[in-house]
């Protein structure tokens, strides 16, 4: 950007130069008997003078009038001494050449410098509006939040108890069904059933009111690589790898692991995930004290719309109960850091951040752990 400006600057300079000369050579080579011409080519030097004055402040305007001046006072003395009066007026034109770039360069100096007021305020403005516009975001969303949690914390102890009652009714009737032939497989569907509502109502539970956090030191490079590790059955039914190429050095977080380790869990079951084939890129990356993680995750159509809404509560989104990202997104939090999601094209991208601690630490994962160094690739 300055390159531009300065290529600008050096040849509006030059033709403003050039003019001046150009002037003075028309006065040198002129007859005084053309008075008339001498008056018209007098009056071209106002042209440079106000046009650098205007564009380069009062400065540049005296620096031209001045360099007019120098041109054209040599011209007086030779030629037109013979003639006070008219040698008096050509001095008078010089002076008035310096007066009128003095002027001109000062108010073009002043609205300038309003101008760049203006916008320095502009600039302000827009970025407060940018802040409010953000703070009355996240306190919507945080209405939103503690309003869902409010409903959900309802609902699920509401269904807990019936749950317990009917694992109860089960247990009481499991000796009855076993001896009828062909009853078995209903009993299992039934317990089966019951199990995944229950863990629906733990997550229910764990949106409402997450645990407070136990926070201790941990490497993040060891709790994605088990993250990962967890997660890869579930992905390898669908066809999709993860990619994951771990830092040389530990990166070390004070936070809860097992909390972590299940948002990161959470981030990469996610209903977005490529539904048969494809692959899952997650990357850290350490910068300024902060830990940054990504999960790209490919062929997601229309992502950028729907990395505004990932996050959301029950957002519009695939099936289920659409919590699970919304308790990776409050269980990061509760680590003290921030969760957003990015969307491009296809390709919709998890990141997530962390304060980075310092070493040596006592790692969560138990003694030893630390001293294997460095991970390998995962498979």
């Amino acid at each position: 950007m300055q390159r531009p400006l300065l290529r600008d600057a050096f040849w509006g300079a030059l033709a403003i130069t050039a003019s001046v000369g150009l002037i003075s050579v028309l006065h040198y080579v002129t007859s005084l008997h053309s008075v008339v011409l001498h008056e018209i080519f007098k009056r071209l030097y106002y042209i440079p003078v106000v046009v650098a004055a205007v564009l380069y402040g009062a400065r540049a305007g005296l620096a031209t009038s001045s360099f007019a001046s120098l041109l054209y006072v040599p011209h007086i003395m030779m030629s037109w001494h013979a003639w006070p009066v008219l040698e008096l007026d050509q001095y008078g034109d010089v002076l008035l050449f310096n007066l009128v770039a003095a002027v001109t360069g000062t108010l073009a100096d002043r609205l300038r410098a309003e101008r760049s007021r203006y916008h320095r305020a502009a600039v302000d403005l827009e970025a407060a509006n940018r802040e409010l516009v953000a703070r009355a975001d996240e306190r919507v969303r945080m209405d939103r939040l503690v309003t869902v949690g409010r409903l959900a914390s309802g609902i699920a102890h509401e269904v807990r108890n019936p749950l317990g009652s009917l694992v109860g009714c089960l247990e009481i009737l499991e000796p009855m069904v076993s001896a009828a032939p062909g009853k078995q497989e209903f009993l299992t569907i039934a317990r089966n059933e019951i199990g995944r509502l229950d863990r629906v109502v733990r997550e229910f539970l764990e949106f409402a009111r997450p645990d407070a956090p136990s926070r201790r030191a941990n490497d993040l490079v060891d709790l994605v690589g088990s993250a990962i590790r967890l997660a890869q059955p579930n992905l390898a039914c669908r066809g999709v790898e993860v990619q994951f190429a771990p830092p040389e050095t530990p990166v070390p977080v004070h936070a809860d692991g097992e909390q972590l380790r299940r948002a990161i869990v959470n981030l990469l079951l996610d209903q977005l995930a490529p539904a048969h084939s494809g692959s899952v890129r997650v990357s850290i990356v350490t910068r300024e004290g902060i830990a940054w993680v990504g999960i790209e995750v490919p062929g997601v159509r229309d992502a950028a719309r729907l990395a505004k809404e990932v996050f959301e509560p029950f957002p519009e989104y695939g099936n289920g109960h659409g919590l699970s990202l919304a308790v990776a997104r409050r269980l990061i939090e509760n680590q003290g850091g921030t969760a957003r999601a990015e969307g491009d094209g296809t390709m919709l991208r998890y990141v997530f951040d962390l304060p980075v601690g310092c070493w040596p630490m006592n790692l969560e994962a138990g003694p030893g752990e630390a001293g294997k160094r460095p991970l390998g690739r995962l498979p």
